[in-house]
């Protein structure tokens, strides 16, 4: 969608995946249960499709990505300059800081330049104000499926403390569920790299425990 038809990232995720599940549901029979697994920014696009989508049974935050923009703060050198730059109408100053840190580091040239493509900016001083409205601070309490979050202890991109701000706000969720993988078990980077099968088993041991016994009922 976005090489062929220059579609870029939406906060409002539920309209894609509403269109998805039409279509789905328009040539297949309905199953039992649907689950809803977003992986790194899906941690935070599959939960906002689920605060809008009550066909989503369950949802999963792999890893839970509560506030964009935060992340976007913390992995930028001196942000606070940058946004007074930008709120200033510096933005020339600005990019030109911006693409100095990045040619100083790949982790930033890489998150500036996808951030480019993907949601469809022109400027490196335009990215974090891209990100503000990508948080699920108003949205978790609408979310009423189950809820599965997970996340690592050392993960580099996604600060710890947005586990506890996603579980405070999910107040009408059916269950919450999390597990956060510490250095001991190998699962503690960003989407537990190195360790999948930790994640994989803590995914379908929670499937089996949550939706499993009504499928029974409904095929016997």
């Amino acid at each position: 969608m976005l090489r062929e038809q220059g579609l870029t990232f939406t906060p409002e995720w539920e309209m894609p995946t509403r269109s998805v599940l039409d279509a789905f549901l328009a040539g297949h029979p309905k199953p039992p249960h649907i689950v809803f697994v977003g992986m790194s920014f899906g941690g935070y696009l599959a939960p906002r499709a689920a605060a809008f989508d009550t066909r989503i049974d369950g949802v999963v935050a792999f890893d839970v990505l509560f506030d964009m923009a935060e992340v976007g703060r913390r992995a930028t050198p001196a942000n606070a300059l940058l946004e007074r730059l930008v709120r200033m109408g510096w933005l020339d100053t600005a990019d030109g800081l911006i693409r100095f840190g990045m040619s100083r580091s790949p982790d930033l040239k890489w998150a500036v330049t996808n951030a480019l493509w993907t949601f469809g900016l022109r400027r490196p001083s335009e990215v974090q104000a891209a990100f503000v409205p990508y948080t699920l601070k108003d949205v978790a309490k609408d979310i009423r499926a189950d809820v599965l979050i997970l996340a690592g202890a050392r993960d580099h991109f996604i600060p710890l403390e947005q586990v506890a701000q996603f579980e405070r706000s999910l107040t009408q969720a059916r269950s919450v569920s999390t597990t956060i993988y510490d250095e001991e078990s190998g699962g503690e980077e960003h989407c537990q790299d190195g360790a999948v099968t930790l994640w994989q088993m803590t995914l379908f041991d929670w499937i089996d425990a949550k939706f499993a016994a009504s499928v029974g009922r409904a095929a016997g």
